[in-house]
């Protein structure tokens, strides 16, 4: 989460709007949510788009933040909605049939082996998955977000949500023991 801390005061001056309050957030989170926004897409340029529009979007609501509660993480949530409506936008959303994943999901973890990459090399290696896995990896991995909040924000079913992370993940160990073995 964000390192610095972003006073009282800002934070009252940006729900009144103030722009020198919001450009002292913007700059105080860009580099954080930008780390965010790379998560989400395959490249800078749409990353900043992505963080562009998360700004607006943030700048704009700025009345529906009640000044109670965490305000980075009331931003960040801003954020991932706005990379969860950047994903549906580039991508049609195929339903995938699972019979028996879940079986082999558990079987497939026990089994599994940890592999350690630097932090460039795994940027590089889940931004290569398809968009949905993506996502879907993110949203689960690094937001936290449960299966059924996966299904209920990309409008998918549970099962497929955990069926895109299986995929994601397998995809992923088969990647990473490439680049161990050259």
């Amino acid at each position: 989460m964000l390192k610095t801390e972003i006073s009282r005061q800002v934070i009252d001056g940006f729900r009144r709007r103030d722009k020198h309050a919001q450009e002292t957030i913007y700059k105080l989170c860009y580099a954080e949510f930008m780390k965010v926004a790379l998560r989400y897409t395959k490249s800078y340029d749409d990353a900043a788009d992505l963080l562009h529009d998360s700004f607006i979007r943030i700048f704009t609501k700025a009345d529906s933040y009640k000044g109670s509660g965490d305000f980075v993480g009331w931003m960040k949530r801003i954020l991932i909605n706005a990379a969860i409506d950047h994903c549906r936008l580039k991508q049609t959303r195929p339903q995938v049939e699972i019979g028996h994943a879940a079986e082999e999901m558990n079987q497939r973890n026990n089994e599994e082996k940890h592999y350690v990459a630097d932090e460039h090399q795994l940027i590089t290696l889940i931004r290569s998955l398809p968009e949905q896995q993506v996502l879907v990896f993110n949203l689960y991995v690094m937001e936290s977000y449960s299966h059924q909040e996966i299904a209920d924000a990309l409008d998918i079913s549970v099962a497929n949500s955990k069926w895109l992370l299986f995929s994601a993940r397998k995809t992923l160990k088969e990647k990473i023991i490439n680049l161990q073995h050259g």
